[in-house]
């Protein structure tokens, strides 16, 4: 709810919104509503899911591994995004 309250960004709020409330027209929830033809991804062949497309499956893994790499060269972090957890690395 602090984000919320602090983000002017109306389509940036009302994205984080929607991740929470897994509020996305994946190809599971269009299939559902016959929508598709198939619940799964085209490129992997997994059901298409909001868990799915942002952490588990391997283009999500490769992105957030290339986003941690940035950060922690260009930022000096301490936090890594792994899953859907962000972790604080200690040294």
């Amino acid at each position: 709810m602090q984000f919320r309250r602090q983000c002017k960004e109306v389509k940036l709020r009302n994205t984080f919104y929607r991740l929470i409330n897994k509020d996305f027209f994946t190809a599971e929830r269009m299939f559902r509503y016959r929508m598709t033809e198939s619940p799964n991804v085209n490129r992997c062949g997994e059901i298409e899911t909001v868990d799915h497309l942002l952490f588990e499956c391997n283009d999500s893994k490769k992105m957030w591994k290339t986003y941690n790499t940035v950060l922690k060269r260009k930022l000096s972090s301490r936090y890594e995004i792994n899953g859907k957890k962000i972790f604080l690395i200690l040294k």
